[in-house]
Parts: C-alpha cells; sequence; structure tokens
C-alpha cells in the first residue's frame, strides 16, 4: 500500500478498464484482437510514471476465448513521508540507516524514490450453454518489495431474450510485503533504523530494480483480499443500457504502510518524534455503482455513479459523464469529466500531541478528506474493420483542507494538505488479425 504501488495499480485499473472495453467491444470474427498503449502521468513537482501495457484476446470459435494482458509500470519522483512540516530543516534517517535526506523549512517534507512493476494476467471466457457463460481469470504482479497472486472467477447469466444479464463474481488475492529491512514495529521511533523488527528500506532503492519480482523470492501470504460482485445489466431499448452492481471486499493481515510516518509534535506544534504509522489488521469495504449509457444516431452519453463505505469511516463518491461524437468518418471524440470526493479515515491525522495515547493512526493523505477532478478528452481514428489509433489526454487536481481547526499550536500556519495536480497521455492502437 505504499505511495507509488498505489498509484501504479490505479493507473493499471483505469487503463486496462478502458483498452479491455474497447478490445472487447470491438471483437468479432476469428483470430487475435490486440490492444497496445503507453501512458504518461505526471504529477507536479511529485510521480511520474511510465506505463506501457497489452492485450491479447484470442477467438477460439464457438463464442469461447482466452486472453493475455502485460503491464509494467516505472516511476520515480517525490512522495509525501507523513511528516508534519516544521520551521525548520528536518533531517531523517532511512530505517536501514544507510542513508539520510532532508526536508526544507516550510515544506512538507517528501522522500524520492524509484520502482519497477510488472504484471501478468490470463482470461478464459466461455459459454457453458445458450444462456450461461464463465469467465476465469489469474494475475500475478511483482515488484522488488511486494508481490500478488490473484485469481477471479465471473458467471453471467442471461434472460429475457438476453436482454437482461445477472453478473456473479468472486475474487481472492494474496499479497506478500517485503520491505528490504523488514517490516517496521508500529508507533516506533523512525530513528531506531529498524531496531526491534526492522524498517522499510528507503524506497525503491537501485539494487532492487534488476529484478522487480524480487519479492517473489520469499514469498508468503501477509494480506488476504476477498471479494464479491453481484451485478444486473438491462436492455432498456435499442439505444438505451443501464447498469447496477453491488461489490463487498474485505482485507485482512499487514495492511500498513510500511514506508509512512506520523509525527508527534509539542504543544507549540513543533515536531518533536517521527512514528511510523498503525493501521487495523482488518478492512471492510462496499459499494454501489449504477451507469447509464444512451446511444444517438452516431453518439452515445454514458453516465456512471459510485457511492463506496468502509468500515475505516472513508465514504466516497464518484461520478462520471463522458460523451462520444463523431467528427469524420473514422474520427471521434470522447470528451469526459470525473467528480471525486472522500471523508477521512477515523484513525486519519496529519500530527498528533506529545503524550497523548493513540493505537491507531496515519497521516497518508489518502485517507483524509479530499476532493478530485479530473477532465480530460479521448480521439480515436479508425484503421479499419476492428482496429483504431486512439489519444488519451487528461488534467487531474486533488485539494484537500490546507488549514485543520485542529492543527496544533504552529501547525496552523502551514499548508497541510497541498493541492496535487497531475497530466497524463496515453497513446494506443487496437488491431485485429
Amino acid at each position: 500500500m505504499k505511495r507509488q504501488t498505489s498509484i501504479s495499480h490505479a493507473l493499471s485499473l483505469a487503463t486496462c478498464s478502458l483498452l479491455g472495453h474497447d478490445a472487447l467491444a470491438a471483437g468479432g470474427g476469428t483470430g487475435w484482437q490486440t490492444d497496445s498503449a503507453m501512458l504518461f502521468y505526471a504529477e507536479k513537482d511529485r510521480v511520474s510514471v511510465f506505463e506501457p501495457m497489452m492485450i491479447a484476446r484470442k477467438d477460439l470459435g464457438d463464442d469461447e476465448f482466452v486472453s493475455l494482458q502485460l503491464v509494467y509500470d516505472s516511476l520515480s519522483g517525490a512522495t509525501p513521508t507523513g511528516a508534519a512540516p516544521a520551521s525548520f530543516a528536518q533531517t531523517f534517517t532511512t530505517p536501514s540507516c544507510g542513508s539520510t535526506y532532508t526536508a526544507a523549512a516550510n515544506s512538507q517534507p517528501t522522500r524520492r524514490f524509484s520502482d519497477a512493476r510488472g504484471s501478468l494476467s490470463l482470461g478464459w471466457d466461455k459459454p457453458l450453454s445458450r444462456m450461461v457463460r464463465t469467465q476465469l481469470n489469474g494475475h500475478i504482479s511483482g515488484e522488488t518489495d511486494y508481490a500478488s497472486l490473484g485469481i477471479s472467477g465471473s458467471t453471467l447469466f442471461d434472460f429475457n431474450n438476453k436482454n437482461t444479464t445477472l453478473t456473479l463474481s468472486l475474487g481472492f488475492d494474496g499479497d506478500h510485503v517485503a520491505p528490504a529491512s523488514g517490516k517496521p514495529v508500529a508507533l516506533t521511533s523512525i530513528s531506531s533504523c529498524g531496531g526491534g523488527g526492522g524498517g522499510g528500506d528507503e524506497e525503491g532503492e537501485s539494487e532492487g530494480e534488476d529484478n522487480i519480482f524480487q519479492a517473489f523470492s520469499g514469498y508468503k501470504i501477509d494480506k488476504e483480499i476477498s471479494s464479491g460482485l453481484i451485478g444486473v445489466t438491462q436492455l432498456l431499448s435499442q439505444q438505451t443500457l443501464v447498469q447496477a452492481n453491488y461489490s463487498y471486499t474485505r482485507a485482512s493481515g499487514y495492511l500498513t504502510d510500511p514506508y509512512k510516518v506520523v509525527s508527534v509534535v509539542d504543544n507549540t506544534g513543533s515536531p518533536v518524534l517521527h512514528l511510523y504509522e498503525s493501521r487495523p489488521d482488518n478492512h471492510t469495504w462496499q459499494s454501489l455503482f449504477a451507469k447509464l449509457a444512451w446511444g444517438f444516431q452516431h453518439d452515445t452519453l454514458q453516465l456512471s455513479y459510485r457511492y463506496f463505505w468502509d468500515d475505516w469511516d472513508i465514504a466516497s463518491h464518484t461520478a462520471d459523464l463522458a460523451y462520444q461524437f463523431v467528427i469524420t468518418d473514422g474520427l471521434y471524440l470522447r470528451p469526459y469529466v470525473r467528480y471525486y470526493q472522500q471523508s477521512a479515515a477515523r484513525f486519519y491525522r496529519h500530527s498528533y500531541r506529545q503524550g497523548e495515547s493513540i493505537r491507531y493512526v496515519s497521516a497518508d493523505q489518502r485517507l483524509g478528506e479530499f476532493t478530485g477532478r479530473t477532465l480530460g478528452i479521448r480521439a480515436a481514428y479508425g484503421l479499419g474493420a476492428n482496429n483504431e489509433i486512439y489519444l488519451r489526454l487528461a488534467r487531474y487536481r486533488q485539494t484537500g483542507n490546507s488549514h485543520p481547526s485542529d492543527a496544533v499550536g504552529n501547525q496552523s500556519n502551514f499548508d497541510l494538505f497541498p493541492t496535487l495536480s497531475a497530466i497524463y497521455t496515453q497513446l494506443g492502437i487496437s488491431y485485429q488479425f
């Protein structure tokens, strides 16, 4: 759950969702349908990501398919550590005691890193009867300090002359967390240099990048994630489709981010100690999703909404709106907008007072209250039947409460939730042969 991993997973899911949908929608006939793309993501003064990927889908005949997906992520830049800012420069020692890094006065402490991640997914899609089909998927992903194995399956039931589809899905992931110096002991000082159980080494140290699947060398399950989904898709007319899903996910095991810290401050708000964060070892979340799609003579309009809630007291709302219209024969544009808003986890704190007793605490801003807005456009040009080249451009902006009312002493003078801006570009090609 470290910073760069979260970014790459989020980008991969968004990219795979887009590519997979277009590739499957373009299917038909026999042979291979491939979709290859390169994505560039850059946060201002923060993290940069380069992600090439490929999806290949083979038609075996009789409505049976196999698929392969390959993704590679290269990440680098600066990520917030969770430590509180101060009016003086702060020097931090990496848990392995191998090096130090310094945060400038009056600024949010960040730490530079570089890392890489690779993933492979295999899928099989086969009809069991005229009205029932099954889908199975297995995936593996790894990096220098994190490894994941997972399997999922879905069964789709058609009713009402195939105008109604019921989907039931189950999935399981087993993840291994392997910081170079071991997992840190929650709420111990980072100055202990890994004593008493070890601490995470500096993120993405260069010697580990030669083998992105290094964590599999000592693979054991540290975190289990089980999920289930039930959904209904209904064709209301030749032009209108509606979809509704409910999902439930439970994670247990090591859920703390081994690279995040939280600051203890005195009554003036000055940091006096930095501790490793502490999170519960169980996490359950649920979501409701609804989508409407309208087709016109040449254009389509899609509107979706997702409500998420969990037992860490995080709740979020996500709304997406996209309109696709044809410019000329073979050329279309799809502008879209996305709005996201979430509340904070009950144990989220930007810092806490010296002498205060606390069991769970995290200053990771991904668990805080914030709002995110995305504005983008996708342009595609057809290269013949089921073939196209496309370009996607988007801008993301995230804002939170920079000056919370519970800030201690001079912490109220600092920007405790700096605005995050990012842009990303994706270039891809879909081709059938």
